[in-house]
Protein backbone atom coordinates (compact mmCIF):
# COMPACT_ATOMS: atom_id res chain seq x y z
CA UNK A 1 0.00 0.00 0.00
CA UNK A 2 1.13 3.34 -0.72
CA UNK A 3 1.78 6.15 1.66
CA UNK A 4 -1.02 8.22 0.43
CA UNK A 5 -3.31 4.83 0.54
CA UNK A 6 -2.63 4.60 4.02
CA UNK A 7 -3.02 8.25 5.26
CA UNK A 8 -6.62 7.97 3.22
CA UNK A 9 -6.97 4.45 5.67
CA UNK A 10 -6.93 6.31 8.06
CA UNK A 11 -8.95 9.42 7.39
CA UNK A 12 -11.68 7.52 5.80
CA UNK A 13 -11.27 3.96 7.99
CA UNK A 14 -15.48 3.90 8.31
CA UNK A 15 -17.14 2.88 5.36
CA UNK A 16 -19.89 5.38 4.91
CA UNK A 17 -17.08 8.39 5.33
CA UNK A 18 -15.11 6.34 2.43
CA UNK A 19 -18.19 5.96 0.46
CA UNK A 20 -19.49 9.79 0.75
CA UNK A 21 -15.85 10.84 0.04
CA UNK A 22 -15.82 8.71 -3.20
CA UNK A 23 -18.70 10.11 -4.60
CA UNK A 24 -18.45 13.53 -4.19
CA UNK A 25 -15.22 12.66 -6.33
CA UNK A 26 -16.53 11.04 -8.37
CA UNK A 27 -19.57 14.11 -8.86
CA UNK A 28 -16.26 16.47 -9.18
CA UNK A 29 -14.34 14.69 -11.64
CA UNK A 30 -17.62 14.49 -13.55
CA UNK A 31 -18.25 17.64 -13.33
CA UNK A 32 -15.37 18.36 -14.91
CA UNK A 33 -15.62 16.42 -17.70
CA UNK A 34 -16.83 18.86 -20.52
CA UNK A 35 -17.98 16.38 -23.01
CA UNK A 36 -19.95 13.94 -20.50
CA UNK A 37 -23.06 12.82 -21.89
CA UNK A 38 -25.07 13.23 -18.79
CA UNK A 39 -23.97 16.25 -17.14
CA UNK A 40 -23.82 16.72 -13.16
CA UNK A 41 -26.99 17.31 -11.42
CA UNK A 42 -25.20 18.57 -8.49
CA UNK A 43 -26.39 15.87 -6.33
CA UNK A 44 -23.68 13.90 -5.38
CA UNK A 45 -25.99 10.78 -4.53
CA UNK A 46 -27.90 11.12 -8.36
CA UNK A 47 -24.37 11.68 -10.11
CA UNK A 48 -22.53 8.40 -8.43
CA UNK A 49 -21.94 5.73 -10.46
CA UNK A 50 -25.20 2.83 -10.10
CA UNK A 51 -23.27 -0.37 -8.45
CA UNK A 52 -25.17 -3.31 -9.90
CA UNK A 53 -23.63 -7.09 -9.09
CA UNK A 54 -24.51 -9.30 -12.20
CA UNK A 55 -25.82 -12.34 -11.70
CA UNK A 56 -23.76 -15.47 -10.74
CA UNK A 57 -23.94 -17.99 -13.70
CA UNK A 58 -23.49 -21.56 -14.14
CA UNK A 59 -19.74 -21.45 -15.22
CA UNK A 60 -18.67 -19.18 -12.31
CA UNK A 61 -21.07 -22.01 -9.54
CA UNK A 62 -18.72 -24.60 -11.57
CA UNK A 63 -15.74 -22.82 -10.61
CA UNK A 64 -16.45 -22.35 -7.00
CA UNK A 65 -17.80 -25.70 -6.49
CA UNK A 66 -14.49 -27.52 -8.25
CA UNK A 67 -12.59 -26.11 -5.03
CA UNK A 68 -15.44 -28.25 -2.45
CA UNK A 69 -14.30 -31.19 -1.35
CA UNK A 70 -16.52 -34.41 -1.79
CA UNK A 71 -19.18 -34.13 0.98
CA UNK A 72 -18.60 -30.15 1.31
CA UNK A 73 -20.91 -27.82 2.12
CA UNK A 74 -20.56 -24.51 0.17
CA UNK A 75 -22.66 -21.06 0.82
CA UNK A 76 -22.61 -18.93 -2.33
CA UNK A 77 -23.77 -15.51 -1.40
CA UNK A 78 -23.76 -13.14 -4.46
CA UNK A 79 -26.23 -9.59 -3.84
CA UNK A 80 -26.43 -9.87 -7.70
CA UNK A 81 -28.52 -12.87 -7.50
CA UNK A 82 -28.17 -16.16 -9.69
CA UNK A 83 -29.14 -17.16 -13.19
CA UNK A 84 -31.82 -19.33 -14.74
CA UNK A 85 -28.98 -22.21 -15.08
CA UNK A 86 -26.93 -21.61 -11.69
CA UNK A 87 -30.36 -22.51 -9.56
CA UNK A 88 -31.01 -26.12 -10.67
CA UNK A 89 -27.06 -26.82 -11.29
CA UNK A 90 -26.82 -25.93 -7.63
CA UNK A 91 -29.44 -28.22 -6.41
CA UNK A 92 -28.42 -31.78 -8.29
CA UNK A 93 -25.44 -31.85 -6.82
CA UNK A 94 -25.02 -35.46 -5.03
CA UNK A 95 -21.42 -34.63 -3.42
CA UNK A 96 -21.44 -31.44 -2.33
CA UNK A 97 -23.93 -29.50 -1.22
CA UNK A 98 -24.45 -25.78 -2.35
CA UNK A 99 -26.87 -23.26 -0.88
CA UNK A 100 -27.51 -20.16 -2.72
CA UNK A 101 -27.78 -17.24 -1.16
CA UNK A 102 -28.71 -13.50 -3.05
CA UNK A 103 -29.21 -9.86 -2.00
CA UNK A 104 -32.62 -10.79 -0.19
CA UNK A 105 -32.33 -13.83 1.31
CA UNK A 106 -29.09 -12.39 3.05
CA UNK A 107 -30.95 -9.50 4.26
CA UNK A 108 -33.72 -11.66 5.80
CA UNK A 109 -31.32 -14.45 7.26
CA UNK A 110 -29.48 -10.54 8.68
CA UNK A 111 -32.42 -9.46 10.33
CA UNK A 112 -33.23 -13.16 11.65
CA UNK A 113 -30.07 -13.39 13.60
CA UNK A 114 -28.91 -10.21 14.44
CA UNK A 115 -30.49 -10.09 17.92
CA UNK A 116 -28.36 -13.56 18.43
CA UNK A 117 -24.49 -11.83 17.79
CA UNK A 118 -22.67 -10.94 20.39
CA UNK A 119 -22.28 -7.06 21.53
CA UNK A 120 -19.13 -7.23 20.19
CA UNK A 121 -20.29 -8.56 16.56
CA UNK A 122 -22.96 -6.63 16.50
CA UNK A 123 -20.45 -3.29 16.83
CA UNK A 124 -19.26 -4.09 13.34
CA UNK A 125 -22.58 -3.23 11.60
CA UNK A 126 -22.70 0.77 12.35
CA UNK A 127 -23.26 1.50 15.53
CA UNK A 128 -25.95 4.42 14.33
CA UNK A 129 -28.12 1.65 12.02
CA UNK A 130 -27.30 -1.92 11.92
CA UNK A 131 -29.95 -2.11 8.98
CA UNK A 132 -29.16 0.52 6.87
CA UNK A 133 -31.67 -0.89 4.29
CA UNK A 134 -34.42 -0.87 6.10
CA UNK A 135 -35.21 2.71 6.90
CA UNK A 136 -38.51 2.55 8.46
CA UNK A 137 -39.20 -0.88 8.97
CA UNK A 138 -39.84 -2.10 12.27
CA UNK A 139 -37.19 -5.08 12.92
CA UNK A 140 -38.29 -5.62 16.38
Amino acid sequence: MTEEGRAAYQQYAEPEAFYKRAVKLYAEWRASKPDAENPSTGNAVEDSPSIQQAAVSVVSLRSFMAVLGDDDVGLFVCTGGFTKDAKPEARTQQKRRVTLIGLERLFDLWVEHYKSLSEAASRTATASNPFPCAKGLNLT
